[in-house]
């Protein structure tokens, strides 16, 4: 039996709305840790969650480029992007670090 045009219709709204419900429920869920905790750190929660998911992020596309460097016998390339996507990941799961090796080069550079 075929469907008439105001039920696919109203299959069509139904799949919509479930695909909004489920994004709004992602949403929700996505930014829930950054409203955890004493109320008075959200600006601290968020930026918290937000160098978490840049760290991720991060990982994946090295993880990616890696894949397609090896598909690709690449293997300088590979080993050269291995290594400062390495330091990147470092950079970004701990910003301080960042510091900590600007003050070592600078002594360095500087001598003492």
């Amino acid at each position: 039996m075929k469907k008439s045009h105001a039920t696919k219709c109203m299959d069509r709204h139904i799949k919509v709305l479930r695909f909004i419900g489920f994004l709004l429920i992602a949403a929700i869920l996505l930014t829930a840790p950054v409203f955890a905790g004493q109320p008075a750190n959200y600006g601290e929660n968020a930026g918290r969650w937000v160098l978490d998911q840049i760290f991720w992020i991060a990982l994946i596309a090295t993880v990616i480029v890696l894949v397609k460097l090896l598909l690709a016998r690449n293997f300088i390339a590979m080993l050269i992007s291995g290594v400062a996507c390495a330091i990147a990941l470092v950079i970004i799961r701990e910003p301080q670090q960042l510091e900590t090796i600007g003050k070592t080069i600078w002594s360095l550079v500087s001598g003492g």
